[in-house]
């Protein structure tokens, strides 16, 4: 048990016999995890910049931008559909809306709102699409429901309509009821007149012969008195039954008139609500032809979004590609140049290059070669591989992404010398390329996008040189860009490039001064 206590003992001691090593193991992750945990600590992205374009901008359009707005979101609204588009291959927009022109909700069809985003930055594609995507659909939604919530008060106002108006016709009914009873009172009256006489016809001519007889005679007999007399008074009785049944007939028309009056009130009465119901009945009309939209398909979706990629049709391998590419210059060139660099300084031969006539530039230069050199047999060698896949694509863009490769191969080759010139042992130097490595690749858009970090963080994380290379690549491989939508990038690269030259050429002159 001792043994391997003291074995394990003479391990530790070996590994932190170096300052760096030991400064690396210490202090590297509580460096990682500070850096991390201040660059990432939001929640959300911020200063996302989004493009809108419309050949008719409609009310509709101008409140979905201004919710974007309301989202902290920068909406520049754009002259152009391809100047919208071509500013998301050069990051200039984040994402590119175009609106078709004067959007508005109609019975034609859903609107549809195109949405162009860069797929080769899935993780902040993704993210803004989704948060566009909710938006645009809480409008879409919101429209939805207030023409919803119409069909229902124009339905609730006919309901309350067709309700009144079955008030008028109970009305109506109760009026005609009254007009058939009144009708039946009326015939009824009319079959109970009598309108026969009981005077006898013959009665009338024996009185008339009577008359006559006593005229001429003027010798009226007791028993001729008698019968006249019976005459007169059956005469005279049918009289009175007459002029009673005359004096009904006048009751019975005076009660026919009154009859007559109410069902004329009635009738009266029936034509307002009739006209009341038809007036009903046009307002319901009305309320419904009011209703714009009946389309179910444009009131269950008014507005809808299609996303497109930026660039033509690609598989997951052309929006992979750059990034493989930038990771194995990184991690190859940083490797590489500083175990050269740490490995000549621990050679036994290394004082014996001070004392040649070789000049330390040539020295310092001849390793840079070395390591190049390396790094672009491997590169010929993806790039092979890599032509069964891409064909006559990658001819195309090999001019300038052989620039880029080389200008990235140089700055990540001085970057690795300064390490292995300023690290005092092998493991040092190799912890120390490896973590700076990862460190780069952190700090990029290839786990969380660049956005998620806070805008003060992000102006110095923007000059990483991990990112300056994607950005470089992604251009070239995925947008075909040419040497003018490159140049900014390429010009920051060789600043930085001029800034290792000194800084290598201090650390390479500290490290003579230390072994002479």
């Amino acid at each position: 048990m001792m043994k391997l206590l003291v074995l394990m003992g003479r391990n530790i001691t070996l590994l932190f016999r170096s300052k760096i090593t030991s400064l690396i193991l210490l202090l590297g992750p509580l460096l990682l995890i500070f850096l991390v945990g201040t660059a990432f600590s939001s929640t959300g992205v911020s200063d996302i910049k989004i493009a809108c374009y419309s050949d008719q901008y409609s009310s509709l359009a101008d409140s979905i931008v201004m919710s974007l707005q309301s989202e902290n979101y920068k909406v520049i609204k754009v002259n152009d559909a391809a100047s919208c588009m071509s500013g998301i291959k050069v990051e200039e927009y984040h994402i590119c809306v175009i609106f078709p022109p004067g959007l508005s909700v109609d019975n034609f069809a859903t609107k549809n709102l195109d949405i162009y985003v860069d797929d080769s930055r899935k993780n902040l594609a993704s993210l803004i699409t989704s948060t566009i995507n909710d938006k645009i659909s809480g409008t879409s939604n919101q429209l939805s429901l207030d023409m919803t919530n119409n069909i229902i008060n124009v339905l609730l106002s006919s309901k309350n309509t067709v309700f009144s108006q079955l008030t008028a016709l109970e009305g109506l009914l109760t009026s005609n009821s009254q007009v058939k009873s009144s009708a039946t009172a009326a015939k009824e009256n009319l079959g109970l007149m009598n309108f026969t006489a009981g005077a006898n016809a013959a009665l009338f001519s024996t009185v008339s012969g009577q008359l006559s007889s006593l005229a001429s005679s003027k010798n009226l007999s007791s028993s001729d008195i008698s019968s006249i007399n019976t005459n007169i008074a059956t005469l005279e009785a049918d009289y009175n039954a007459l002029n009673a049944k005359l004096t009904n007939a006048a009751t019975t028309t005076s009660s026919l008139l009154a009859s007559f009056e109410a069902v004329t009130s009635s009738v009266d009465s029936a034509s307002t609500q009739i006209t009341e119901i038809r007036n009903g009945l046009t307002g319901i009309n009305a309320n419904i032809d009011s209703i714009a939209v009946t389309n179910a398909a444009s009131i269950a979706n008014p507005i809808s979004t299609t996303m497109h990629p930026i660039t033509e049709q690609k598989t997951n391998l052309n929006y992979l590609f750059p990034t493989l590419l930038l990771i194995v210059v990184m991690f190859v060139s940083l490797l590489l140049s500083s175990l050269v660099v740490i490995r000549e300084k621990i050679s036994s031969s290394y004082f014996r290059n001070f004392i040649t006539p070789t000049s330390d530039f040539l020295f310092v230069f001849s390793t840079f070669l070395t390591n190049l050199l390396i790094v672009f047999v491997q590169l010929i060698i993806i790039f092979s591989v890599s032509w069964i896949f891409f064909k006559e694509q990658i001819f195309t863009i090999l001019p300038l992404t052989a620039l880029a490769v080389l200008a990235l191969s140089t700055m990540f080759i001085l970057l690795g010398m300064v390490i292995g010139n300023v690290s005092g042992s092998e493991e040092g130097s190799t912890l120390a390329s490896i973590c700076l490595g990862c460190i780069f690749l952190i700090f990029s858009n290839a786990i969380l996008p660049l956005e998620s970090i806070p805008i003060k963080i992000r102006t110095y994380v923007e000059f990483n040189p991990y990112v300056l290379g994607d950005n470089i690549l992604r251009k070239v491989v995925l947008f075909s860009a040419n040497l003018q939508e490159i140049q900014e990038g390429l010009y920051i690269v060789a600043g930085i490039i001029a800034g290792l030259v000194v800084i290598l050429a201090i650390a390479h002159r500290l490290s003579k001064n230390r072994v002479l």
